[in-house]
């Protein structure tokens, strides 16, 4: 659903690495149904949260869609994605 008037605001689980040198690069992402890939247009990464001990990431979008976050860590020079 696109055109809304408010953007749509998501909380999704970030995976955290313990003891990870560097923190992961998140990406607020949504699956491009008639293109066949992932994409982040209309998405913002706004803010990450902790709740119950658990980091949150927060995303805005500009419409309707099933959402998920694409992370990379590169920890003592391993990169890992998710």
């Amino acid at each position: 659903m696109k055109g809304l008037t408010s953007p749509v605001v998501v909380a999704l689980p970030r995976i955290d690495i313990p003891n990870q040198v560097i923190p992961p690069n998140v990406k607020p992402v949504y699956w491009q149904e008639g293109e066949s890939h992932w994409s982040t247009a209309g998405c913002d990464l706004v803010d990450t949260v902790e709740m119950r001990n658990q980091n949150l990431s927060v995303m805005q979008c500009d419409h309707m869609t099933s959402y998920t976050l694409l992370q990379v860590w590169n920890t003592l020079g391993i990169v890992y994605s998710c």
